[in-house]
């Protein structure tokens, strides 16, 4: 059976329709014809189906207590030892061969991953103090940096608004030995990809590849025109001096 976009996107807002976001919308999860428990795709399918040479950014979402707190969670939740620890058995597992990288948004899923294992890199999630959290080292970009420096994470992955606010933190994150990674709506625009590039981030995270890589293209081509005409009207001035004399 092959599935038009059309179909993709039904698909997605059906599962959707089981999250937390939309249940506070009058969603219910269990109703006739629309079963929570459909299957998802697993960790290990994917490591086993796909090729090896594509890499895999894997991100660990485990609730912070502000956060089950906010959205009334139940007290219970599978131990975070347990949790990352069935994650990491995959990865040896499975991915000895694949490009890895960890990366989330709770900053002791990223000290146990560190503590755990030292082969893969694992990158700090943040939102770089765009709304309020109740875990100080996941509260600003500046503990973001604090947080990756002092416990040797590969670097941070931060909200695009504060870079395309300030490009110059893109350097202040990079003068401490981190990778520097952006996310979030800016990006979809590529003159705010533009900014950041130019300040040397290492990479961005966007909805649209095809078209971020295209407005960069010509960006790259509007700027190679220019210089190539100011450096013909340069020379063209300098053999007019000459022509003078």
């Amino acid at each position: 059976m092959s599935y038009t976009p059309t179909d993709t996107n039904t698909l997605m807002e059906e599962r959707m329709k089981y999250t937390h976001d939309f249940k506070a919308q009058g969603y219910k999860a269990n109703s006739r014809g629309r079963f929570i428990q459909q299957p998802f795709t697993t960790l290990e399918e994917l490591f086993r189906k796909l090729p090896a040479n594509v890499g895999f950014n894997i991100e660990l979402k485990y609730p912070m207590l502000h956060e089950s707190e906010e959205h009334n969670m139940d007290a219970y939740a599978v131990e975070l030892n347990s949790f990352t620890d069935a994650v990491l058995t995959k990865a040896y597992e499975l991915g000895n061969k694949r490009h890895v990288i960890f990366s989330s948004f709770n900053p002791d899923v990223c000290l146990v991953l560190s503590f755990k294992q030292p082969n893969f890199p694992i990158l700090f999630l943040s939102d770089a103090g765009a709304s309020p959290v109740g875990d100080i080292r996941a509260s600003s970009l500046q503990e973001a940096i604090r947080f990756a420096s002092r416990w040797n994470l590969l670097g941070i992955v931060a909200q695009a608004a504060a870079f395309c606010a300030a490009p110059r933190l893109v350097k202040v994150v990079k003068e401490h030995g981190l990778v520097c990674v952006s996310y979030g709506v800016q990006n979809n625009d590529p003159k705010m990809v533009q900014l950041q590039v130019k300040e040397g981030i290492d990479a961005v995270i966007v909805d649209s590849v095809l078209a971020i890589r295209k407005g960069l293209q010509q960006s790259e081509d509007l700027a190679k025109e220019a210089s190539e005409a100011a450096i013909e009207t340069a020379v063209q001035a300098v053999n007019g001096n000459v022509a003078v004399e």
